[in-house]
């Protein structure tokens, strides 16, 4: 009998001192869902930029839009009134030729199709793009952001056209670049190395490219390639972080004996 009274106690002191294993997090998959794009040749001063579908409650919105002044300043907004974070804007710096805007909306709180930005005063032309991403972190995503102005850029060689770079902090973030020809020449940009995006070759649209899942934190800039002529190039790149995760289906129990 006492020799199972030992054994039960031994047995209750070992649960009691039993501790659970949790994995290290683990890191979402950053991924484009949808775009939108619009750019208008009239003065306004207000741009819209309507996605296909709505938005998913919890993802990030990253959007880039231009001015051809350096003048205004722009207040994004949308139908389901979340909140947007403004980040660096940057111009030609040689004159009053044009601006790019840069802004994100974090964990979206209410979905929604329709997106504004409205500027300070009346602009003529005007343009907005927009990623819908998923697996973003939704607390504090922002991971970088960097710009650069190329005045009269001739160079047609691979990835001529740069926004300088940014370092990421972690493995796994989505990067959206972009860009404008500041003297509305109408020149088309191919995505740079690594880089998926669409050729635009409307005239003032915003040239835009995306790389999704960034893999490592090496040095990394928005780049693109044209395919002749001379023009002015105003770029950006901006970084969001990966979400993290705990995968509850791989927790231990370990006895600490």
């Amino acid at each position: 009998m006492m020799r199972q009274i030992r054994l039960v106690a031994i047995l209750v002191g070992c649960c009691l001192l039993a501790t659970f294993y949790t994995p290290p997090p683990a890191q979402a998959a950053t991924a484009k869902v949808q775009s939108c794009n619009t750019k208008v040749n009239t003065s306004d001063t207000t741009i819209t930029c309507t996605f296909a579908s709505s938005v998913t409650v919890g993802n990030l919105v990253i959007c880039a839009a231009s001015a051809a002044t350096n003048t205004v300043t722009i207040t994004p907004s949308d139908t389901a009134t979340n909140g947007y974070t403004s980040q660096t804007s940057y111009d030609d710096t040689a004159g009053t030729l044009a601006r790019l805007y840069n802004f994100y909306a974090k964990n979206i709180a209410g979905a929604f199709t329709v997106l504004t930005v409205t500027y300070s005063s009346a602009v003529t032309i005007r343009a907005v793009y927009c990623d819908e991403v998923s697996g973003a972190d939704t607390t504090a995503p922002a991971d970088g952001i960097n710009g650069n102005y190329q005045a009269s850029n001739g160079d047609t060689s691979t990835d001529a056209i740069t926004s300088n770079t940014i370092t990421p902090s972690a493995s796994g973030d989505y990067l959206f670049g972009a860009s404008i020809d500041s003297d509305q020449n109408c020149i088309a940009l191919n995505a740079g190395t690594g880089w998926s995006g669409t050729p635009l070759t409307e005239c003032n649209q915003i040239r835009q490219e995306y790389w999704p899942n960034k893999s490592g934190t090496s040095a990394q800039a928005a780049t693109f390639t044209h395919p002749g002529g001379t023009t002015s190039f105003v770029t950006s790149i901006q970084a969001f972080k990966a979400a993290t995760s705990v995968d509850t289906t791989k927790f231990r129990l370990r006895i600490n004996q």
